[in-house]
Order: structure tokens, then sequence, then C-alpha cells
């Protein structure tokens, strides 16, 4: 939701000598999303996770229906 991954503050490597390819690549960089604006946020830490396999995926949304005012939540797989 944030833009994180189109301006390029996500990466998936395959292997170690990629993270650290992408880590040095994404340290340092301003990165620019719908949630930072038009001047960006410097990146000073990353979240390295490792991967796993998707079996199966689930979307859970909460929002506000402006038109009733209440909260609605949503689920789809």
């Amino acid at each position: 939701a944030g833009g994180r991954g189109k301006a390029g503050g996500v990466k998936v490597a395959k292997n170690i000598d990629e993270v650290r390819t992408y880590a040095s690549e994404i340290l340092g960089k301003t990165l620019v999303t719908h949630q930072t604006g038009p001047e960006g946020k410097v990146v000073k830490r990353l979240l390295i996770e490792e991967g796993c396999q998707i079996v199966k995926e689930y979307y859970i949304g909460i929002v506000v229906d402006r038109g009733t005012g209440r909260v609605v939540m949503m689920a789809s797989e």
C-alpha cells in the first residue's frame, strides 16, 4: 500500500551475495513513496527475512466506509 516495492525498497535475493548487494544499494538511498511524499526518506535500517514457500495467500483489509462512517473488514483468498 505504501509503494515501497515500486520505489525499489523491496528486493528478493536468491543468495547471501545478492543480500549484500541489495543492502549496499538500498542503505542511504532516498526512498520516495506515497507515504513519504515527494521529499522521500533516507533508508537507515533494513529488515531482512528468510523467504518461505507460499501454499495459500489471504488478504485482509480494514477501512472506514465514508458513506456510513463504519469500519469495514474485507477478506479474500
